[in-house]
Parts: structure tokens; C-alpha cells; sequence
């Protein structure tokens, strides 16, 4: 099958499984607050979608030292980060995250700058490859 010949609603169809069922956490951001999630997300940190999704991303973090570092990290100095974030249950877990912007205007001319966050569980092995002194990858 040719790309001329693909149905562009089977097409975002398609794409929307994959981005909800992806085994990597993605979640659309605006102002630090989620507009979306997908599943892995949910069973990653043990939250319901309704727990998540217009609330504050500042849920996942232990402390508001942390939450605005890796606020500062991803949407200032537009760096990946090695952050600790906290599941429902309390336990810590260890994820990389990166941030892609995707610059809008309202109808009303306001500027909007959503953001689509990947955020990947990192394994002890991994940490120690990358090492924990530099926790930054630089987005191009």
C-alpha cells in the first residue's frame, strides 16, 4: 500500500493507539498542569486518568525545590532531566523526561505553549551509564 492511499482518519486512528498504548510515559502538558496521559503513564505512578489530567504536575514531586528544577530543566533550559517522582502509593521511581513544545494562538491572539513530555523509567544500570553528576541531555 502506497502512502497516497492510506485513509488519513484510519491514520489518526492509528496514531492515537500508538500514543496511548506506547511502553513509554507520554502526557501533554500546558502550565504544568496535564491535559492528557497515556496508559503507561496510569500504571507507571498507579494513577486513574481522572486523578491526573487537569490537575497540577506538581503531584509528582516530593518537593517544590524539585518540581520547579525539573520545570526549570525541561521548558526554560529545554533539557532532558533525571528526576525522582512520586507513584500514588508513595514509593519513588527514577524517570528521564523530555519536553517538546508546540508553539499556539488562541482565537483571541493569546500564545499558548503546550508541551508534549515523554517520561521514561530508568533502571539503576542505565543511571550509572549515564551518570548521576550530569542528569542533562540537550534537546536540539
Amino acid at each position: 500500500m502506497d502512502s497516497e492511499n492510506i485513509d488519513p482518519m484510519y491514520e489518526s486512528e492509528y496514531l492515537k493507539k500508538v500514543m496511548a498504548n506506547i511502553p513509554i510515559g507520554l502526557c501533554y502538558v500546558h502550565e504544568r498542569t496535564f491535559l492528557w496521559v497515556n496508559e503507561f503513564i496510569l500504571k507507571m505512578l498507579g494513577y486513574t486518568y481522572e486523578e491526573l489530567v487537569n490537575h497540577s504536575t506538581r503531584i509528582l514531586y516530593k518537593t517544590d525545590t524539585e518540581f520547579n528544577r525539573v520545570g526549570e530543566l525541561l521548558y526554560t533550559k529545554k533539557t532532558g532531566v533525571v528526576s525522582d517522582i512520586l507513584r500514588k502509593d508513595g514509593q519513588v521511581v527514577t524517570v528521564m523526561m523530555h519536553a517538546i513544545s508546540e508553539e499556539k494562538r488562541t482565537p483571541d491572539g493569546k500564545f499558548l505553549s503546550p508541551h508534549v513530555v515523554t517520561i521514561s523509567m530508568m533502571s539503576p544500570e542505565l543511571l550509572s551509564m549515564i551518570g548521576t553528576a550530569v542528569p542533562m541531555i540537550k534537546i536540539r
